[in-house]
């Protein structure tokens, strides 16, 4: 999926990597974030990479936490049949009770193309290093 699929691409670069935290499990949920609800349980926390098609430069990172900011990506919803982000994250703790104590962060990446194409961007592709320290730099805080 080009750059709209950054979130596979991180998780085939962190996955062998030896800076990954030991008790991190890595899932590629797609485009539904309800059907993750099961393999989400029992986690303390949960970080999702996604892409975000904005203005900012390619492969920047903004970071939002249960809520916070979060609001902002509410109105993005593309399709009257799917489900914004904001609203998957909404929904998923009455799909499963036990997530309304998870605390979740998404990590999203700035694109400017959703062009169907099996590679990254060769912008973003160059930002992958920053990006993929920004998750492991997440991931390693409590």
């Amino acid at each position: 999926m080009g750059d709209e699929g950054i979130g596979w691409h991180v998780i085939d670069q962190l996955s062998g990597n030896p800076r990954l935290p030991a008790d991190t499990d890595l899932l590629w949920g797609g485009t539904d974030l309800l059907a993750c609800a099961a393999p989400m349980e029992g986690r303390r926390r949960v970080i999702l990479v996604d892409a975000l098609l904005d203005a900012a430069p390619v492969g920047s990172v903004t970071v939002w936490g249960n809520g916070e900011g979060l609001e902002a990506l509410a109105d993005r919803q593309e399709h009257a049949h799917h489900l914004s982000l904001t609203q998957a994250l909404q929904l998923l703790p009455l799909a499963a009770p036990s997530l309304g104590n998870v605390q979740f962060r998404l990590v999203a990446v700035s694109i400017h193309s959703v062009r169907m194409q099996p590679q990254l961007s060769p912008a973003l592709a160059a930002e992958m290093p920053h990006i993929l320290n920004r998750v492991l730099q997440e991931l390693a805080e409590t």
